[in-house]
């Protein structure tokens, strides 16, 4: 009996020290756990204000917010104005190529006018009448699909904004720790796929990737006119509606910002086959009916002829001297590459990261989805 109390004794000693032990040891625990917790927190709150920023530097570009004063800082300094005047000319273009097609028997002696009227009778295997349609359909949907994507981004309702919101909301919410981490953390990679397709500058074959699909598709080159005249709501040969056949073709086909206006590029504004842009191939048809004086006494003959070729070459010389203007702020060369950098994120044949805001800041997503996957694992 005497044992049984000794032993009593002895537990109900030890018992407070275990208790005590226990709960240090609890405690150790938890204030480590809180430490990772709020190091891990803030780890986030970094890469959520270097996303923010450059997301709302891209923003400020694309809606014209940066200062004005400033050449070149903003989306409309680099293809507005030209383009603008491009989409008149167009217009003046189709307006003389209609009044032309109403004396078609008159033209068989002006070469250089039949040409718009009878393209298979042109040498060349880049017809001047498929150039003027391309500058008129390419000048309006650049038009248009920078209107759209400003308004997507206006209203925070484009991918990279959706990001930044879910973010803070799951910050707010202490989502990033805790027994809904893993979760969290899934849902934050899976969103980042859908955004991004990584390792970035791969090409691959996934048109519901964000920003494949709204800003740069760097696995495809060539744009395709169909899908732009189903998209500005022109009816298609097929008979289906332009919406139709817009979607249709999307499956296909690019209609991402930075290809346009790549090929917007090459057609108003330089390429290095000058046989396939149509400013210097206007240039060059307007200059030649100026210096042949049968051709131009035939246009001056006809009122309705002669005012348009007027409006026509005047519209040119504007055009012109738009692009000097544009030039004239990068050393006399079209800033090219200085506009595609705010939209590209990876150069297409090096692979290497775009310096400019757009690499910028999906190479910071980027880095946060690989700090997520490393704690996920």
């Amino acid at each position: 009996m005497k044992k049984i109390k000794k032993f009593s004794l002895f537990f109900a000693s030890i018992s407070p020290f275990i208790l005590m032990t226990q709960s240090c040891f609890n405690s150790s625990f938890d204030r480590k756990a809180e430490s990772e917790n709020k190091e891990f927190e803030s780890k986030i709150k970094n890469y959520l204000s270097r996303i923010e920023l450059k997301n709302n530097e891209f923003k400020n570009f694309l809606n014209n917010k940066n200062n004005p004063n400033i050449p070149l800082n903003n989306i409309k300094d680099f293809y507005e104005e030209p383009n603008n005047i491009a989409i008149e000319l167009s217009t003046h273009l189709n307006n003389f190529i209609s009044e032309l097609s109403k004396s078609r028997s008159d033209l068989v002696e002006f070469n250089k006018l039949n040409i718009l009227i009878e393209p298979s009778l042109e040498e060349n295997e880049n017809k001047l009448v498929d150039l003027i349609n391309k500058l008129n359909f390419i000048s309006n949907d650049v038009k248009k699909l920078v209107e759209e994507k400003q308004n997507l981004t206006k209203n925070d309702d484009d991918a990279y904004s959706t990001l930044i919101q879910d973010i803070k909301n799951h910050l707010s919410g202490g989502l990033f720790v805790g027994q809904t981490q893993n979760n969290t953390i899934k849902f934050f990679k899976d969103s980042i796929n859908l955004l991004l397709h990584l390792p970035l500058g791969e090409d691959c074959d996934c048109r519901n990737i964000f920003y494949k699909s709204n800003y740069y598709d760097s696995s495809v080159i060539d744009v395709n006119y169909n899908l732009i005249k189903a998209y500005l709501g022109f009816n298609s040969e097929n008979g289906n509606t332009s919406e139709e056949e817009y979607q249709k073709l999307l499956k296909i086909h690019t209609h991402a910002l930075a290809n346009i206006i790549r090929e917007w590029l090459f057609i108003t504004v330089e390429n290095d086959d000058n046989q396939k842009n149509a400013r210097f191939r206007l240039n060059q048809w307007v200059d030649s009916i100026k210096n042949d004086s049968k051709t131009l006494n035939y246009i001056n003959s006809n009122e309705k002829l002669k005012s348009l070729f007027e409006i026509i070459s005047l519209s040119l010389d504007a055009l012109n001297k738009s692009i000097q203007e544009i030039n004239s702020n990068n050393s006399g060369k079209y800033p090219f590459d200085k506009f595609l950098s705010f939209i590209v994120d990876v150069d297409k044949d090096s692979k290497t990261l775009n310096d400019g805001i757009m690499g910028q800041l999906n190479n910071t997503i980027n880095e946060f989805y690989q700090f997520l996957d490393s704690k996920g694992q």
